[in-house]
């Protein structure tokens, strides 16, 4: 189902009525739109990121750009003048090219022109530069936003127009769409309270199928405006939404929770790392892969594996130095050519990579022949390519700050999957005294965790609830007391500050009989 027509018209209306409040000295129509794009390719008020890797996700970039701004569907051709942000909206009685979104330029290239958008106008007003090209919030910069309009945008009403042509499998509340935009959109609740009207103001409705963009064009009077004409979707020279994994989009970057898409873009690509914090199912989603393959070796790197142990190196046997192949070698060498294989590798950044794979990084890009072993007698020089029915995974998580970013030789041989916190998940399979509330509960402890550490590598994941179908009460202050505090304490580095911020008072001290009674005051604060 899908928001009604009224419902989107609705939307767009309460949009319309935010007027601009800003001169050439106090900001841009689309402060917030712009902002609201950076968040989700992760800009952070704390932390210095260098521009090259904001922008470097263009698929995402022109997807939200789609999101906030895009006035044709998967059946059009999207030419100039076919994205109006939500930010411009007011002046649809007055409607003209000059506001839309660098009219002037094809929608498939927008995510481009948005680096420079960036660059020579949003940076002025809501960046912090840094040196070698590194950008981040101005410590201010809801201040700046909130001074940028008449108003405040309704939260609800800014989320179904986002949200406009998403199928929902069943009817949400608009706290549930709510809170899903803030969560796509790395918000932490007390800068979105700030920043959007939060109260509910439309009566939301849904339908079987999305609303026509024709309809919104036409609501909007820019149906004279835009360059749109009807397209085949499988024309790969335009850019339609059917293109891309809107739903993953909504959940985050790159979120997949399905094996069967996982198998996917192993067949594609070979090579895949998924990424998480802890908790998001990584290794529940190995065992799921187990199905599509006749064999799977996990091999785990660490700080001590060394070439010698992947690749090839000598060791002493029987008092004698031998020559000794690897894991990697050994296991190619008992392949059979008619079957499947997938090798993981287990927390793959924390190993030195560069000197793990050493010259055998190359046979990383399937087809080259390595001789490796160099270093040994001529003798026992070996040619290592990895074979087509040999599918390589890599895990990584994400929440371990005594670890390296993964090195760049790698990452460009990899597709990287973002395994997210699954809070519907937990819900439709974990019950509480018949209630489904574990769910809203972690997601209100991970917005916290956001507003407290400012750092979404700190989120906990679904798996804290599902190691048991039917837990007791007493099973939740276990997990509560005894799993996820600790973990809290950990990130603070020893400290109890973050437990106060994160956890009420009435809920830290509960018993196991009070116990429910303080999450679900906690979860309606």
């Amino acid at each position: 189902m899908f928001f009604s027509q009224e419902t989107v018209l609705a939307a767009i209306t309460a949009l319309v009525s935010i007027e601009h409040n800003f001169t050439r000295t106090t900001g841009n129509a689309d402060l917030l739109s712009y902002y609201l794009i950076l968040k989700k390719l992760n800009m952070s008020c704390t932390q210095w990121t260098d521009k090259s890797i904001v922008f470097e996700d263009k698929e995402k970039t022109l997807a939200s750009l789609w999101q906030l701004g895009g006035l044709f569907s998967e059946s059009e051709n999207a030419k100039k003048k076919c994205c109006l942000l939500f930010s411009s909206f007011s002046k649809k009685t007055t409607m003209s090219s000059t506001y839309f979104y660098n009219q002037g330029t094809e929608f498939p290239k927008l995510a481009g022109r948005f680096k420079d958008t960036v660059d020579n106008t949003a940076a002025d007003y809501l960046l912090d530069k840094g040196l070698n090209d590194t950008y981040r919030f101005k410590s201010d910069v809801i201040s700046i936003i909130l001074n940028n309009y008449t108003k405040k945008f309704s939260l609800d009403a800014l989320a179904i127009w986002t949200y406009r042509t998403l199928q929902f499998e069943k009817t949400k509340s608009l706290q549930e769409i709510k809170k899903q935009f803030i969560d796509e959109f790395k918000i932490n609740s007390e800068d979105s309270r700030k920043l959007f009207e939060t109260s509910n103001i439309i009566n939301h409705t849904f339908q079987d199928s999305p609303i026509n963009h024709k309809t919104i064009r036409t609501f909007l009077n820019s149906q004279d405006i835009c360059e749109i004409s009807h397209v085949n979707i499988l024309n790969n020279h335009n850019f339609n939404p059917s293109n891309l994994d809107f739903k993953s989009l909504y959940n985050g970057a790159h979120m997949i929770n399905d094996s069967t898409k996982v198998k996917s873009l192993l067949d594609k690509s070979k090579q895949v790392v998924l990424t998480g914090v802890p908790g998001t199912g990584k290794s529940h989603m190995i065992e799921q892969l187990r199905e599509f393959y006749d064999d799977i070796k996990i091999v785990q790197f660490h700080q001590n594996y060394s070439y010698q142990d992947f690749i090839i190196g000598k060791t002493i046997e029987s008092g004698d130095v031998v020559v000794k192949k690897g894991e990697l070698l050994s296991f190619i060498e008992s392949l059979e050519t008619d079957k499947r294989y997938l090798l993981v590798l287990d927390e793959i950044n924390r190993g030195n990579l560069s000197s793990i794979f050493g010259e055998a990084l190359y046979a990383l890009d399937r087809g080259n022949m390595i001789n490796v072993g160099k270093e040994l007698a001529s003798d026992n020089q070996y040619e290592l390519s990895i074979p087509d029915n040999l599918h390589i995974l890599g895990t990584m998580n994400s929440a371990d700050r005594s670890i390296a970013i993964i090195d760049f030789a790698i990452r460009r041989r990899f597709l990287f999957v973002e395994l997210k916190p699954d809070y519907d998940l937990i819900d439709r399979h974990v019950k509480i005294n018949d209630e489904e509330i574990l769910g809203n509960f972690l997601r209100l402890i991970n917005e916290k965790i956001i507003s407290f550490f400012e750092n979404s590598d700190y989120l906990l994941g679904h798996s804290y609830f599902l190691t048991l179908s039917e837990p007791s009460i007493e099973d939740i202050y276990d997990i509560l007391h005894y799993k996820i505090i600790p973990m809290l304490i950990e990130y603070d580095h020893g400290e109890q500050t973050a437990i106060s911020h994160i956890f009420p008072e009435g809920l830290l001290n509960a018993n196991s009989d009070e116990l429910i009674e303080q999450i679900k005051a906690f979860i309606n604060e």
